[in-house]
């Protein structure tokens, strides 16, 4: 998936923080969300049970509902946006809690 806004923010100075970044940052979240909602059908039910029902009514960062810890120590096997063929690793956390949480990446995410 291509993200020209993710790369548009990426080029910008490290530390820049302005109206300009903030729509950047907002506008690449939307196309990840978007991306990992129609790929994912773990996600897009949490997503269609939060407030919000479809992408499009996330008209700020503050609506966009997060998801807490659990949810990568219970799912994270499982929130996969991707095929599982490009899977190139799984990182998992120390399991401080007894649990750890997982995440996988792929060729994209991995950079």
């Amino acid at each position: 998936m291509n993200n020209q806004f993710l790369d548009d923010l990426f080029s910008m100075p490290v530390y820049q923080s302005d109206a300009k970044t903030d729509l950047l940052f907002f506008k690449a979240l939307m196309k990840e969300l978007a991306h990992h909602a129609s790929g994912d059908e773990t996600y897009e039910s949490f997503l269609k049970r939060s407030s919000y029902h479809e992408i499009t009514d996330y008209n700020s960062i503050e609506n966009v509902p997060f998801i807490p810890v659990q949810v990568f120590k219970v799912l994270g096997n499982e929130l996969i946006s991707i095929d599982k063929s490009e899977i190139t690793s799984k990182l998992s956390s120390s399991a401080t809690s007894g649990r750890p949480s997982t995440i996988v990446l792929d060729k994209v995410t991995s950079k």
